[in-house]
């Protein structure tokens, strides 16, 4: 078995096929399957690169992803969740704990309300072009 930074590492070399998945899910409308290959990528992002850009982007992204298989808005409201961490599990409460988690990570302890805000930022610059 593989130390968790070495697994961490590997699939970091092999990113760019994690996200290709990720953005053929998307484009396919398979939210449920798009949370799962973002939470794949997020992962990924926060064991290599925690507070950098692209782990913001993508727990914005699995969180935008995880409202829409939820029958939701892709909008990002913060109505909940917290903590976070590995990715922050499954589903919409773990995107939302994740979601959190990055955005605390890259700007430190910030009030729940203004990481919605960039988070919803982060949808809206990097989803919606």
């Amino acid at each position: 078995m593989l130390p968790p930074a070495l697994r961490a590492h590997l699939l970091a070399s092999s990113y760019a096929s994690l996200e290709l998945v990720a953005d053929a899910d998307v484009a396919l409308a398979d939210w449920e399957a798009a949370e799962a290959s973002l939470g794949a990528c997020l992962r990924t992002a926060e064991a290599t690169t925690p507070g950098s850009d692209l782990h913001v982007i993508l727990a914005a992204q699995r969180l935008s992803a995880a409202q829409q298989a939820a029958g939701g808005s892709a909008a990002i409201a913060g109505d909940g969740g917290g903590g976070g961490g590995a990715g922050g599990g499954g589903g919409l409460e773990g995107a939302r704990a994740a979601c959190l988690a990055a955005h605390r990570a890259r700007y430190g302890h910030i009030s729940d309300a203004l990481a919605w805000q960039l988070a919803d930022a982060n949808r809206q610059l990097y989803q919606d072009q």
